[in-house]
């Protein structure tokens, strides 16, 4: 066959199968949910979503297995007329690899002077920084070990702590954060949420509920 005929067909068939691997990997996703469970693809947990929750999966790769939302918040009086506009609370959940155990890990997140590329991933919604809003570290409210089923585990609430600037002023404001972690071997299942403090038991009960139904 002429050399330049058998290039041509390596090309064709190149050009056939990349866009199909592509898309392939396009349609991997973290797992599946089918009425209210979520299966995941990888690590094969189950996880039980309230009814008054939704779910959303990611596309793969991704240490961020599932994000829930709450459907029915309860509104502050002062949003109420925004309240269509407003984003609905919601729990993230994070796979991590981790050598600790799971409240010995949760230190290592709250903690102001350990960094790592980990860490930076899991709380960026909660450790960021812009012209006007700077994070100021966590306050600690309670922090115990807790048993998922057999498995060992983590609850830790509290409160994150930003400085807003107003022009040339500077206000001090909370926010109610909630963490849950179950231990697995080497893996730990973390569920992050926050929520404004009127507001977050409600909100932070519904989540261990949920952590509670994981059958791993």
């Amino acid at each position: 066959m002429p050399k330049f005929k058998s290039g041509l067909i390596v090309f064709l068939v190149v050009l056939i199968c990349i866009p199909s691997a592509f898309a392939r990997k396009k349609k991997d996703k973290t797992g599946a949910i089918v009425e209210n469970v979520y299966t995941d693809a990888e690590y094969d947990f189950k996880l039980t979503i309230r009814e008054n929750w939704q779910g959303k999966v990611f596309s793969e790769p991704s240490n961020y297995r599932l994000e829930v939302e709450q459907t029915n918040p309860e509104i502050p009086p002062e949003y109420a007329e925004y309240a269509s506009e407003m984003p609905l609370p919601s729990m993230s959940i994070y796979l991590a690899t981790v050598d600790l155990p799971p409240v010995a890990f949760v230190d290592s997140l709250l903690s102001q002077t350990y960094k790592s590329d980990q860490k930076k991933e899991i709380l960026k919604d909660v450790d960021f920084f812009d012209e006007s809003i700077s994070f100021q570290g966590f306050t600690t409210r309670i922090k115990k070990g807790v048993k998922f089923g057999d498995l060992d585990g983590v609850q830790w609430e509290g409160t994150a702590r930003y400085n807003i600037k107003m022009g040339e002023q500077s206000i001090s404001n909370e926010t109610a954060v909630g963490l849950l972690g179950i231990k697995k071997g080497k893996n730990l299942l973390l569920f992050l949420t926050g929520h404004d403090k009127r507001y977050f038991r409600k909100l932070f009960d519904e989540a261990i509920e949920m952590a509670m139904s994981v059958k791993w």
